[in-house]
């Protein structure tokens, strides 16, 4: 059997991760994939190897392990042909558009400016003055965040305000990204679900040390507090409603931003500060693993808990329980009782907008706004409801697919 030239352009390199035993990160066409030494060890000898059976001689030199040519096909089939398998770059599934509207090639020249302020001294000031900010606003406004407060032309401020907030959270883990001199791509914009997000692709930070990769993950939320200080310290000279209400807003933004439970930035920091790669599958794993082990059913492989060190285990541990509550809470109480209010105030939304329509009377916009807003919701959960019924199609065949190839190559083999 002749090795694939392929292999060659497999870049593998240490991935810092709190695992007992060394992990690494191969990189093949824009794509990155954790693997373990046996493997990297593997990829090593494919790529100064020219037929199977030399591949098998150096393996056992490099490791004592002895494994026959089917076995060693076996392993390239199960862990290294789905890294070479890859024929394209992408940004995400989650988008169902996408496209850059900041280039790699400016966002280099407007962050390499900014990487300033990641200096130790700059980071703590910016700190101690956000903390000082936040305290003032709090404690001498009250807390008034009503959709019936604003009018359109309000709205639509609020809107581009907060489009400049969510550009500045971009240029933060941008900036960051050029102050360790990791290359990224430039900002997109793109639409989740329903609604728009930016983005920047810093998928090169795996290369990079937990606490390098952590810079980079917290770097967005640090940008919005500079933001914040600014926008703070204008409202204190002004007294604008406008502002007090953006304020506000931000200060919600960023906290949804650092919840650990979905894929945002929260959940990164927590993967970084942990060692953790993949941490909401860890603590599936951990379920799953404690299920087996309490009705004493087989185990499948070796749950992630156990490769950690100790002083990481019992943090896993909490992370998995809080997470699943959370969840549960979300699905069984939050979910429900939001479904039972929307359907029960929505059709009378729907009919009051209707009925003055009918005699000739445009309904004002702190009226229409909450109508806007359900409506979204409403199609925000069908789009969920249809991406999850897609998924599970797509994995069944993705599964049968792989299965098929699998035989396939070992027929050729």
């Amino acid at each position: 059997m002749q090795i694939s030239e392929k292999y060659n352009e497999i870049i593998v390199s240490e991935f810092s991760t709190s695992s007992v035993k060394q992990k690494y990160i191969a990189s093949y066409n824009g794509r990155r994939f954790e693997i373990n030494e046996s493997v990297f060890i593997l990829i090593d000898i494919l790529k100064n190897s020219v037929v199977l059976s030399e591949v098998t001689t150096k393996y056992y030199e490099k490791t004592g392990v002895s494994y026959t040519e089917d076995q060693i096909k076996e392993i390239i089939n199960k862990y290294i042909y789905p890294i070479i398998n890859v024929t394209s770059k992408k940004i995400s599934k989650s988008f169902i558009f996408s496209r850059e509207i900041v280039s790699a090639k400016v966002l280099d020249m407007i962050s390499r400016p900014l990487k300033t302020l990641f200096r130790k001294v700059v980071i703590i000031s910016i700190l101690v003055l956000f903390t000082a900010c936040e305290l003032y606003f709090f404690t001498n406004t009250s807390f008034e965040l009503k959709f019936t407060m604003i009018n359109f032309n309000s709205f639509i401020v609020i809107l581009i305000l907060l489009f400049i907030s969510s550009f500045i959270h971009e240029l933060g883990h941008a900036s960051a990204c050029k102050y360790l001199n990791i290359n990224q791509d430039g900002i997109g914009v793109g639409l989740y679900l329903i609604f728009p997000v930016l983005y920047t692709n810093v998928s090169n930070i795996w290369n990079l040390s937990r606490n390098k990769r952590l810079l980079v993950n917290i770097a967005g939320v640090y940008f919005q507090f500079i933001f914040l200080i600014i926008t703070i310290i204008i409202f204190i000279f002004t007294q604008n409603n406008l502002l007090k209400y953006l304020i506000h807003i931000i200060n919600i933004n960023i906290l949804v931003t650092l919840n650990p439970f979905f894929r945002f930035d929260g959940y990164w920091i927590v993967s970084d500060i942990l060692g953790v790669p993949n941490l909401r599958d860890r603590s599936k794993e951990l379920l799953v693993y404690s299920y087996n082990k309490i009705f004493k059913r087989r185990m499948m492989k070796q749950p992630y808990l156990l490769q950690i060190n100790n002083k990481y285990r019992i943090a896993l541990v909490i992370y998995t329980i809080i997470v699943n509550l959370f969840f549960m809470f979300f699905l069984f109480y939050a979910f429900p009782l939001f479904c039972y209010n929307f359907f029960r105030h929505y059709p009378t939304l729907i009919n009051s907008v209707i009925s003055d329509l009918a005699i000739g009377v445009v309904p004002s916009f702190t009226f229409i706004q909450p109508l806007l807003i359900q409506t979204l919701f409403l199609i925000l959960f069908i789009s969920i409801i249809s991406k999850f019924i897609f998924v599970s199609i797509s994995k069944i065949i993705t599964k049968k697919n792989e299965s098929y190839n699998t035989i396939q190559r070992r027929k050729q083999s």
